[in-house]
């Protein structure tokens, strides 16, 4: 196993997700306080225990998914290997003699992919991104178009140049 010139390991920890993720977990807790503790039933027309149970499950199940969702990007000789917890369980990997063409560029999350995480476009190909605009869109030579996210272009700048591949870099302009 080579050694990573670089690694980059990324959450999904924006204010306004946190937030997103806060407001249903606090309704249901006190849905949950106020009908099983107090006895009062939530709402006009309240579920059943069992119901407002299955709920809560659903809720905190989500969040703690989207709580532990990563993005890891190494960097090695041979190749790039990522992988987007939870949605690879292994690594997958990206070898630079397929790499036909690789930028580092500013994107527009919402617009270019309809937001973040593991997204897709028609125009774009496959994005892997967890917050932020920048990344390193990679066209490989069977024409696949795929985004990796990242908070440190200039780390990514110092692989390819020792690496000796082109990287074509539209931040600096």
């Amino acid at each position: 196993m080579q050694a990573p010139l670089f690694t980059e390991q990324q959450h999904m920890r924006q204010w306004w997700l946190q937030l997103v993720l806060a407001v249903p977990a606090i309704l249901v807790i006190w849905a949950l306080v106020q009908q099983l503790v107090f006895g009062v039933n939530f709402g006009n027309n309240p579920m059943s225990d069992m119901s407002l149970f299955l709920m809560a499950a659903l809720v905190f199940g989500l969040s703690g998914l989207l709580w532990t969702a990563n993005l890891k990007t190494e960097y090695t000789a041979k190749h790039l290997q990522y992988r987007f917890f939870p949605f690879h369980w292994k690594d997958q990997h990206l070898n630079w003699s397929e790499v036909k063409q690789a930028t580092l560029l500013r994107y527009r999350p919402i617009k270019d992919y309809g937001g973040w995480g593991l997204r897709y476009s028609v125009k774009n190909g496959k994005a892997f991104n967890v917050s932020g605009s920048l990344g390193l869109r990679i066209e490989t030579k069977g024409g696949k178009k795929i985004l990796f996210g990242t908070q440190d272009p200039e780390a990514i700048r110092k692989v390819f140049k020792e690496l000796k591949l082109s990287l074509k870099d539209e931040l600096k302009k």
